[in-house]
């Protein structure tokens, strides 16, 4: 019962860190920006900032009030526009690394 329970988030977390792993190599696709992008929203979240939904990701980045956080959601929304929209892979290590970053603040 165990493990029917708690198989499919064990799998999902799995899964989640192989595509980490992939990405701190270079070797993801650009969908996989909105997925390291999304994982600095529900950051954010935890600290009480949330992203409106009718702002674009540059817009959010640029009405943040001025704080600490600031220069790193900067510096990950535009890795993370280059990586999306742009197919510059070399920017994932880098989103990757901001995370560690913003995690640990």
């Amino acid at each position: 019962i165990v493990a029917i329970l708690l198989g499919p988030a064990a799998a999902r977390g799995w899964r989640g860190a192989m595509r980490v792993r992939r990405l701190k190599r270079g070797e993801g696709q650009a969908s996989d920006a909105t997925l390291l992008y999304r994982r600095m929203l529900r950051l954010l979240e935890r600290r009480g900032i949330q992203k409106p939904p009718w702002l674009t990701p540059s817009e959010f980045a640029r009405v943040l009030p001025p704080t600490e956080l600031s220069p790193l959601v900067d510096d990950l929304t535009s890795a993370y526009v280059e990586f999306r929209f742009g197919g510059k892979r070399d920017a994932a290590p880098r989103m990757v690394q901001l995370l560690d970053q913003l995690e640990k603040m």
